[in-house]
């Protein structure tokens, strides 16, 4: 009996380490960060970029992404997620980022012209 016991509490350790295991690869890594001109939030399990604008002020918020393409730290853009509209306009963009690569987020405002940066992130996919 107490063999049966022990066996069992074995194989119930055994179970709940690999749901645990099993759950740490579906983590839903959430990177959310506010800015002069728009919030942003990107959602790493499906990558998901949202940006809302939050100013009456006749700028659009934006974020663009890029990846680096060489040793040198050169980037190229992949996407551009804009809030056009205004004042409380939410865009929800799905990106289809190449998992383990590492990528560069620019939110900046725009008026059709200038492009003043507000600031940056990165995130590994």
């Amino acid at each position: 009996m107490k063999k049966r016991a022990h066996g069992l509490a074995a194989a119930t350790a055994l179970m709940t380490g690999l749901a645990v295991v099993a759950s740490a690869g579906t983590a839903n890594a959430t990177t959310k960060k506010s800015y002069p001109g728009g919030t942003v939030s990107f959602v790493s399990k499906g990558d998901v970029l949202t940006v809302k604008d939050n100013r009456k002020d006749g700028y659009v918020f934006q974020v663009w992404v890029y990846k680096t393409v060489d040793d040198l730290g050169n980037e190229e853009s992949v996407a551009l997620c804009r809030a056009s509209g205004g004042y409380r306009v939410k865009k929800v963009c799905d990106l289809n980022l190449t998992e383990g690569r590492r990528y560069h987020f620019k939110a900046s405002i725009w008026n059709g012209e200038a492009v003043p940066s507000v600031g940056d992130f990165y995130v590994r996919a």
